[in-house]
């Protein structure tokens, strides 16, 4: 008859870029419950799930970095350039900020839609006059 079990996992906290240096990491502890046949079973069980979690914490970092780095090479140059003049802007510089925008939200909305040579048409397009709004719905993949 199967008993519950309880079982602790310590995770270490990966730091990516500027961050604390390796003594001042952070950890995180969690406790699961596991209805098992056997201690080694709950923590076998425990293990699976524990680095299924860790795969989702690794991918969220990564998609952060990802996002961070993109926003960054997107609109970083403008808002040096709004730091530079202290907000002044020519009428050019407010659309290229409109674009800007634009391509911003292009990532978070069709991201699975752009590569490299439709993010630099889309913006020529934009840059002519020209409405474009992406949105990935994931339908191609269902």
């Amino acid at each position: 008859m199967p008993s519950w079990f309880a079982v602790r996992c310590v995770f270490r906290t990966a730091w990516l870029g500027d961050g604390p240096q390796p003594e001042e990491q952070l950890y995180e502890e969690r406790i699961t419950l596991w209805q098992a046949s056997s201690p080694e079973e709950a923590i076998a069980l425990a293990e699976q799930e524990a680095a299924e979690w860790q795969a989702g914490q690794e991918a969220h970092l990564y998609e952060r970095q990802f996002r961070l780095m993109q926003t960054s090479r997107v609109a970083l140059p403008m808002l040096q350039k709004i730091a530079l003049t202290g907000g002044n802007l020519t009428e050019e510089d407010r659309q290229e900020c409109f674009h800007l925008e634009g391509a911003l939200r292009d990532e978070i909305r069709g991201r699975r839609l752009l590569n490299d040579a439709v993010r630099a048409q889309i913006m020529i397009l934009r840059r002519r006059g020209t409405a474009v709004s992406l949105l990935d719905d994931g339908g191609v993949d269902e």
